[in-house]
């Protein structure tokens, strides 16, 4: 089998990096089903929970999730989906990105 090595570049992103980190299974990963379903894995725990607004903690942040008539359905230990009429999904380094 062979190994993969990355090296982080001076001034560069290292995307292998973000790579492995994806294939370890850590970091979170939301689905997207239309605008009435979201399937959330890896998440850390429930922060804030209402019918207009659910926010989730993740390894990177918070996943703040806004709507109206917002329920949580087949909560597990590593995921759960959230069901309703899902307006705004906002990822951690989101707002990092905004204001650059």
């Amino acid at each position: 089998m062979k190994s993969v090595r990355a090296r982080r570049r001076s001034g560069a992103s290292a995307p292998a990096l973000e790579w492995l980190c994806d294939l370890s299974g850590r970091t979170a990963r939301i689905t997207s089903i239309g605008n009435r379903s979201l399937l959330v894995e890896n998440y850390r725990g429930i922060l804030e929970f209402s019918a207009e607004r659910i926010v989730l903690g993740t390894r990177c942040g918070s996943v703040e999730v806004t709507g109206e008539c917002l329920s949580l359905n087949q909560v597990r230990r590593d995921a759960l989906v959230i069901e309703g009429e899902i307006r705004d999904v906002r990822l951690p380094g989101a707002e990092a990105a905004h204001e650059s």
